[in-house]
């Protein structure tokens, strides 16, 4: 748990126009203080039935869906640092000869292992609580009154019930008609403290094309496009899928578009500038996945122009710089997804659509 991570690099240029890199290193992700030692705060919500002591069982009204259920969230003091590794190999190419002069091509493939990333129970729902209590690692969030109650099953069908038996997390039994079974405690509350509770892996290359030419007359013309290709993502709830033979893969589903580009074309002469640049979110999503929704591609441009006067100019305006300019120019709307507020934060830079500002910055 020591602050102090490794880090190796390899950089090797075999000719002139040619870079190769690789790294390797390790990090941690210190928790926040409002995790260690925040105030603790109560919730209630309904809508879930205790499945250790189902209400067809019981017959007690403090086990139905109908019952308040009491979430505190806790500070958690002996939150862990997350740990993670990454590696990254690639290249950089200075396109040679006369004609390609200016040109350059990048590319980086990239590896990210992240163990013990802090998150809430809370947020996985009171499926998450209820079904993980046993044999899921969650037993201590689950607070239940002392004691245990024997009951019967006086009605004439099975009844659905947790199991207490070693297994698998959410492995369910049955009550039998006349079988008689021994439940624990009423629920008190539900504990949500932070804990080390994921482990997430990504994989992802990024490629970059670049021309840049400089001229008496025209200034610095720059074409910039850069790529990311995500190969593969996920989150995994430690205490919930750490058996699971195959970890799911969520790249190209709703929330996770498998390609993000970025574009720009800027020019420099004396003190004017100007910048128009592109961003593009690739389309994601399947009718038969998720929420069965699939969602359109989304591509904005912005445009800047700047004006630096020199501060050896004889004007009140020396030292300064004037920068006009729109974001989202032609007003494009975020596509719709399966989220209450119609689009994803992440997705979009402005929800306000079409944006103008004007800058002025001094030197003193």
């Amino acid at each position: 748990d020591s602050g102090l991570k490794p880090y190796f690099g390899l950089r090797v240029q075999p000719t002139r126009w040619l870079t190769l890199r690789a790294s390797l290193a390790e990090t941690f992700r210190a928790p926040t203080l409002t995790m260690l030692y925040g105030r603790a705060s109560d919730n209630f919500s309904t809508g879930w039935e205790d499945v250790r002591r189902p209400y067809a069982l019981t017959g007690d009204p403090s086990d139905s869906a109908n019952a308040s259920r009491r979430y505190r969230y806790e500070a958690s003091p002996n939150l862990q640092p997350a740990h993670s590794r990454v590696w990254q190999y690639g290249f950089m190419l200075d396109m040679p000869g006369r004609w390609l002069k200016g040109l350059t091509l990048g590319a980086t493939y990239s590896n990210l292992e992240e163990n013990g990333v802090f998150d809430w129970p809370a947020n996985y729902g009171p499926a998450f609580f209820r079904l993980y209590e046993v044999n899921g690692g969650l037993g201590e969030s689950i607070v239940r009154e002392p004691g245990s109650e024997t009951y019967t099953n006086r009605t004439s069908a099975p009844i659905p019930i947790l199991s207490s038996l070693p297994g698998p997390p959410g492995a369910m039994t049955t009550v039998a008609p006349g079988e008689t079974v021994t439940v624990p405690g009423r629920i008190s509350y539900i504990r949500s403290a932070a804990t080390n509770l994921n482990s997430q892996r990504s994989e992802s290359c990024d490629v970059s094309l670049t021309y840049s030419r400089t001229s008496a007359s025209l200034g610095r013309i720059q074409l910039r496009s850069a790529l990311t290709y995500w190969v593969f993502w996920t989150r995994v709830q430690t205490v919930r899928e750490a058996q699971m033979a195959q970890i799911p893969n969520y790249i190209g589903f709703e929330y996770w578009p498998r390609v993000r580009m970025q574009n720009s074309v800027s020019w420099t002469r004396g003190g004017w500038g100007a910048v128009l640049s592109n961003n593009y979110v690739g389309p994601r999503g399947n009718v038969n996945w998720e929420n069965g929704v699939e969602i359109d591609a989304y591509s904005t441009f912005d445009v800047q122009v700047s004006r630096e006067f020199s501060r050896k100019a004889k004007h009140w305006l020396a030292g300064t710089r004037i920068t006009l300019g729109v974001d989202n120019a032609l007003d494009r709307d975020p596509p719709l997804t399966f989220q209450s507020y119609g689009y994803r934060p992440a997705d979009v830079r402005r929800p306000v659509g079409r944006f103008f500002y004007v800058s002025l910055k001094r030197d003193l």
